[in-house]
C-alpha cells in the first residue's frame, strides 16, 4: 500500500521518517500511525507554511501510484513563490519585525541557500504586497479553482481520497458570490463551502480542532494561545497533542478499513473529545 499526504504542517510530521524520533514505537504522528496500521509506504508528506499549490505540484507525479491520497488543504492567502519559502502571515511578520521564536531560523530548512539579509528583503516585499496589492476574494476563488480541478482529476483517476480543510478559508467561496449547490445546479443559494466529489470530507477545519485542544486541555489564556500559535511557534506535532494525533489517525484508518470513499461529510465530533 502507498499513501500520499498532501498539504501543510498539519500533516508534516511523520514519526521516524522525519528523522527526529529514533524509536518508532514512541511515535504518535497521525500520518505515521496510519501508514503503520497498514504497513504502507508514505509517498509524500506536508510542506509547512506554504501555499497548497506547492505540496500539490510536488505530489502530482506520485498520484497514479498512490493507493490513498489524504488532502490537507491550507489557507489561500499564502504566497506562491519561486524561492520555495513558507510565505504565510506568521513567517512574514516574524521576518519583518525580527521577533518571535528564533525568527532568524524560522523554516530555515526551506531556505538554506538564501542569506538571512535576502530573506528579510523578500519578507518585506511580501508584507508590502499583502498590505497594498493582494485581493483576498481573488485568492479564495483561485484556490477553489485549484481544489476543484484536482478534485475532478482524482475523480477521473478513480483515486481514493479524503479531504481535510486546514483553515476556515481553505475550501470556502467568497461570501458574496452566488455559487452552485452540492449537486452542481445553481439554485440561488449561497453555498460557501466547496463540496468534494472524489471522496469524504469535513467542513470542520483542523485549525479549529487544534485551537479547541488548547482551550480545553491547557491552562493557557487566549493571549497565550495566540502567542503559542503565531509568535512562539507551535511545538505540537502536526498542531495536535498525542491524543488528538491518535484521533486524527483513527478517522483515516476507519475510512480505509470500511472502504467508505463515497463523498460524505466526516463527523469529526465522533472522534475528538474537545468537540463534544
Amino acid at each position: 500500500m502507498k499513501i500520499a499526504f498532501v498539504g501543510d504542517s498539519f500533516c508534516m510530521n511523520c514519526g521516524p521518517e522525519d528523522g527526529d524520533d529514533p524509536l518508532p514505537h514512541n511515535s504518535y504522528d497521525w500520518p505515521w500511525l496510519v501508514a503503520t496500521e497498514y504497513n504502507a509506504e508514505i509517498l509524500t508528506t506536508g510542506d509547512g507554511g506554504k501555499h497548497f499549490y506547492t505540496p500539490l505540484i510536488n505530489a502530482l507525479p506520485k498520484f497514479k501510484e498512490a493507493d490513498y491520497i489524504i488532502m490537507c488543504v491550507s489557507e489561500p492567502f499564502r504566497i506562491i513563490n519561486y524561492h520555495n519559502l513558507p510565505m504565510n502571515s506568521n513567517w512574514i511578520e516574524a521576518m519583518v519585525s525580527k521577533t518571535g521564536f528564533h525568527w532568524e531560523h524560522r523554516h530555515s530548512g526551506d531556505c538554506q541557500d538564501i542569506p538571512l539579509s535576502q530573506r528579510i528583503r523578500i519578507a518585506k516585499a511580501a508584507d508590502a504586497y499583502c498590505k497594498n496589492i493582494a485581493d483576498s476574494d481573488a485568492q479564495i476563488l483561485l484556490q477553489i479553482g485549484l481544489v476543484s480541478f484536482i478534485d475532478d482529476l482524482l475523480l477521473q483517476l478513480k483515486k481514493k481520497v479524503i479531504w481535510f480543510p486546514c483553515f476556515t478559508s481553505s475550501m470556502q467561496f467568497p461570501s458574496d458570490l452566488w455559487t452552485p449547490d452540492a449537486t452542481g445546479y445553481a439554485n440561488g443559494i449561497i453555498q460557501q463551502y466547496y463540496i468534494p466529489k472524489s471522496g469524504p470530507y469535513t467542513k470542520l477545519d483542523l485549525d479549529y480542532i487544534s485551537h479547541q485542544e488548547l482551550i480545553h486541555q491547557t491552562s493557557l489564556s487566549e493571549a497565550e494561545i495566540f502567542d503559542k500559535i503565531h509568535v512562539i511557534s507551535d511545538d505540537r506535532r502536526n498542531h495536535f497533542n498525542e491524543e488528538n494525533n491518535r484521533n486524527m489517525a483513527q478517522v483515516v484508518i476507519d475510512i480505509i478499513k470500511n472502504d467508505n470513499f463515497s463523498p460524505h461529510e466526516i463527523k469529526m465530533e465522533d472522534y475528538f473529545e474537545v468537540l463534544k
